[in-house]
């Protein structure tokens, strides 16, 4: 009985559900109101949601539950209790980790003849260059790792920890590390000080900053949002001047309570529209600006998969419009032979080399690498970044 309870309301918050709030949000406010749902409960109905999320528009000619039930398989590596009950003659094989993704949409496919896994990623037409469609797509069916940078000096001994609590992590690189969702990270560490909650590709990304060639003194971070790259950019440029800013007045204040934990004192900050026409911009010009612009965020669908489902397209162009009086409107503020770091977690070939493209063609810059940063083999988030340097 209790399954079937999980199931329609699952059924229930999707139907219900529009697309214009983070789906973690919504259903946290759902289980805030409606407090009879116990730990498990929870889990089931929210792994429900999100497995319908993950088969995208790939079953869309069949019933909700039945989506719900190919997602189960397609996006689960153990025994499932609810899909074992609903589905009791599927191959248990099927349901444990020694199960492939290939075996796993091939059964699906037998099951459900109009299956395609392609369409769980509708817009494949708008794609950046070099994504490799097929293991793009079907990367949605799993949740991406958590990754963690270490700055500098508590390397080793975040690695010492992580072996200490018996945390199973995976060593990227020198300080990115691979941890699977679940871990309490406030609870072993000091958050920003030792280590930094970043994507793996959003430290690469910030990694650019070392294909600069010349000194670099000054750098504003001009939508700086949570401030992840200006921490990466201050470890990676010891005594920079920094200059943050972001269009929203809280997210300024909530970057400089980040800054202090950080140990970073020395900054400016201040809140900035840059995409109107008519703006006061710094009167400084600067060595380095890092423009990581608000963006369709397509490139990270693997952790808010609901975006497979309800993200309407007519957003490509409205953010590329956005990129375009960002970009045009912070030329000013680089001085000659200074750089811009320019940076989207998008898939959209409208919001990334498209953008730079008018971009070389129209003001006085030269492209010194630009690169679709590829996360879906590593279980990382898909980002593209572009260095370019002023004439």
């Amino acid at each position: 009985m209790k399954f079937h309870s999980h199931l329609n309301t699952a059924i229930k918050l999707l139907d219900e559900f529009d697309g214009s709030i983070p789906f973690a949000a919504y259903i946290k406010s759902f289980f805030r109101e409606n407090k009879k749902s116990g730990s498990s409960d929870r889990k089931n109905i929210a792994r429900c949601c999100y497995a319908f999320f993950r088969m995208g528009n790939s079953l869309k000619d069949v019933k909700v539950e039945e989506q719900i039930f190919a997602g189960l398989l397609c996006t689960g590596n153990q025994p499932d209790p609810l899909l074992q009950f609903f589905k009791p003659d599927w191959p248990q094989e099927l349901m444990t980790p020694s199960a492939t993704l290939d075996e796993k949409i091939k059964f699906v496919h037998e099951i459900y003849p109009s299956f395609d896994p392609l369409s769980i990623f509708k817009w494949i037409d708008s794609l950046s260059e070099g994504i490799d469609v097929f293991p793009f797509v079907i990367s949605h069916l799993q949740q991406p790792d958590v990754f963690i940078r270490t700055r500098p000096g508590a390397q080793q001994q975040v690695r010492e920890s992580l072996t200490e609590l018996k945390i199973p992590f995976d060593q990227k690189n020198e300080t990115a590390i691979a941890l699977k969702p679940g871990v309490d990270l406030e609870k072993h560490f000091l958050i920003d000080k030792e280590i930094v909650i970043q994507d793996l590709n959003s430290q690469a990304a910030g990694n650019f900053i070392r294909e600069i060639d010349s000194e670099v003194k000054t750098v504003w971070d001009c939508c700086a949002g949570s401030g992840g790259k200006s921490i990466q950019a201050v470890d990676l440029l010891p005594g920079i001047e920094l200059t943050v800013s972001d269009i929203r007045e809280s997210i300024v204040i909530n970057l400089k309570k980040r800054f202090q934990l950080a140990g970073i004192r020395k900054f400016t900050a201040f809140t900035i529209d840059l995409t109107r026409p008519v703006i006061q911009l710094p009167s400084q010009q600067f060595d380095l600006v890092i423009a990581d612009v608000p963006c369709s965020g397509s490139g990270t669908w693997g952790r808010t998969p609901e975006h497979l489902v309800h993200f309407n397209s007519t957003n490509i162009e409205r953010y590329a419009a956005m990129h375009k009086a960002i970009a045009h409107n912070v030329v000013s503020c680089i001085r000659p032979a200074g750089y811009l770091l320019y940076i989207t977690c998008s898939v959209f070939s409208r919001e990334n080399e498209n953008i730079i493209r008018q971009l070389v063609e129209n003001q006085p810059f030269r492209i010194i690498l630009q690169e679709m940063i590829k996360g879906y083999h590593h279980q990382a988030d898909n980002l593209f970044a572009a260095l370019l340097q002023k004439s």
